[in-house]
């Protein structure tokens, strides 16, 4: 079969342009706008406002280790991988084949990025100049033509407000870390009693079966942590051992005592004795 491109599949693009190819998909039975075709891209990409937008179960998402690194070098955590039908052409003239999106929490003009992968399965061809897609189907080949009154005011809006640019479907919808100052973190971190007198923290916005996974995890092997200084006694100095690199024939210099808070104090005396009673250190000989 033969996908090729003629004059006529430039007409009604406004020319001349330098324009992204941004189409319309449906992905998970929904309708998608702003879907920026980019064939110099190894990863399709779905945007966590619009996942969150479309409705699709967390749960569903399976954790990613590797950061995605930019042309600049920059490196960006993905939340997981997830994967998702989608579908190209109008009926009946479709085709559809299961993607696996990055989903990614950062501002951007568009709601997805299909890459190699997904128009590899689609088989489909693309041209930038004519601004269109066409992959085959049973009935021939079938177009998708790129939205160029779209891509332009992405152009006009992201690069001046990146911040204010959320990605649209339906609604606007915010990214989980919009609003927040900077210097704050990401999230808030959570107490989670796994034993008694035994706390640990966790991020507050874990998806539910993955906080459920670590916590029952962490409850299972209570004994490899180290909750008290008592727990690290008789550590073997071959498997660590801290020296001071000091002259042993020069004399130590006893510092001059620093001035604290009254709080302070307190606290710092309350630790000092955890260690003198776990012997992790003793009181000095100099006077």
């Amino acid at each position: 079969m033969v996908l090729s491109f003629t004059k006529e599949d430039a007409k009604r693009v406004m020319m001349p342009h330098d324009d992204a190819l941004v189409v319309i998909v449906t992905m998970a039975n929904h309708l998608l706008h702003r879907i920026l075709v980019d064939n110099g891209s190894s990863a399709d990409i779905l945007y966590w406002p619009v996942f969150k937008q479309i409705g699709i179960d967390c749960s569903r998402i399976t954790p990613f280790g590797s950061p995605l690194v930019g042309f600049a070098g920059e490196q960006v955590q993905p939340i997981g991988i997830i994967s998702l039908p989608v579908t190209a052409g109008t009926t009946p003239r479709q085709s559809t084949v299961m993607v696996d999106f990055l989903v990614v929490d950062r501002p951007f003009a568009y709601n997805a990025i299909i890459s190699w992968p997904a128009l590899n399965k689609l088989k489909a061809v693309t041209s930038t100049y004519h601004l269109k897609m066409k992959f085959p189907i049973e009935e021939g080949v079938e177009k998708v033509k790129g939205d160029q009154t779209a891509v332009r005011k992405c152009y006009i809006t992201f690069p001046k407000k990146p911040l204010e640019a959320t990605p649209l479907m339906v609604s606007t919808v915010q990214s989980r870390n919009e609003g927040k100052p900077k210097g704050e973190p990401a999230e808030t971190l959570e107490d989670v009693v796994v034993a008694k007198c035994k706390v640990v923290k966790v991020g507050s916005q874990l998806f539910l079966d993955i906080r459920e996974s670590l916590v029952t995890f962490l409850k299972a092997n209570l004994e490899v942590f180290a909750w008290t200084h008592k727990d690290m006694l008789g550590i073997s100095p071959e498997e660590i051992l801290h020296q001071l690199n000091v002259d042993p024939n020069v004399k130590p210099v006893k510092q001059k005592r620093r001035k604290f808070a009254p709080e302070r104090n307190i606290a710092i005396a309350k630790e000092v004795e955890k260690l003198l009673r776990a012997r992790f250190i003793e009181k000095s000989t100099l006077s």
